[in-house]
């Protein structure tokens, strides 16, 4: 018998997905959106890619330890099986984009090129460098409660694009 009964496990107070070492299960239930993000003073900036940042907008961000001033990302609502709740997942990491990509583009299975219709599992291995695999479930139909969930849970992406609160009205 478990240490503690499913019920009795306290819920992530954050609705943002986090990728902890291991796997996390999700199901993708919106399309995705696309922006840019740099960081000044501490905190984000985001726009669409459509409105890039000027000259004199990169020169005044913060220096990242890693990599680019602006980065890419992309953005969809999902239902996180680990943390049995709907949340938005923000996503950075180029490897994880571009196997997503693979999986709806693939001629050989159709029946994948709706990210929304199956889960899909990330699998995060920390090391030297961090590594992410994405691998995929059979397509089948949401049960009704996580449908519920998500019909009950309103997310506004948008709401990025201006460095607002994407759960909030």
């Amino acid at each position: 018998m478990a240490w503690l009964q499913e019920d009795q496990i306290p819920k992530s107070t954050s609705r943002y997905t986090k990728l902890d070492e291991g796997e996390t299960r999700l199901r993708i239930v919106s399309e995705p959106i696309a922006g840019i993000e740099a960081w000044q003073y501490k905190k984000p900036i985001r726009r669409r890619r459509s409105e890039p940042f000027t000259k004199e907008e990169v020169l005044s961000f913060d220096t990242p330890k890693y990599g680019d001033k602006v980065k890419e990302w992309i953005a969809c609502v999902v239902y996180n099986y680990n943390t049995k709740q709907v949340e938005l997942w923000q996503i950075k990491q180029k490897s994880i984009i571009s196997q997503l990509q693979s999986l709806t583009t693939d001629s050989d299975f159709p029946e994948l090129f709706d990210l929304k219709e199956y889960d899909i599992k990330i699998i995060r291995e920390d090391g030297d460098k961090v590594e992410y695999t994405v691998k995929n479930f059979q397509p089948k139909e949401l049960s009704e409660e996580i449908r519920n969930e998500v019909e009950s849970t309103k997310v506004r992406l948008d709401a990025l694009y201006d460095n607002g609160n994407p759960f909030e009205g």
